[in-house]
């Protein structure tokens, strides 16, 4: 099916399903754990990639963490065809 045709819950259950990662997935190490009707929720791991420099998580990790969740969950409430993006946490 088209990404095109598929409502928000489909096209995140096929990401999920797929097991594919945008590059920024790739770049934090994280992914997409589950998704459901309004919810989403990711996960990733913590490396020398996401650490500030005081050895702790960067504030821009969680951050973007929280940001991917939140759009998923969003994307899972719209009809097929429809586009969403985040501006804010």
């Amino acid at each position: 099916m088209s990404a095109v045709r598929m409502t928000g819950l489909e096209a995140a259950r096929w990401f999920l399903d797929s097991s594919q990662r945008p590059g920024i997935g790739f770049a934090l190490e994280s992914e997409l754990i589950e998704v459901r009707e309004g919810f989403a929720s990711c996960g990733g791991i913590v490396g020398p990639h996401a650490l500030n420099s005081y050895g702790m998580v960067h504030g821009g990790y969680v951050a973007t963490l929280v940001d991917t969740a939140c759009g998923v969950a969003v994307l899972t409430e719209l009809e097929a065809g429809a586009g969403d993006t985040t501006i804010e946490l």
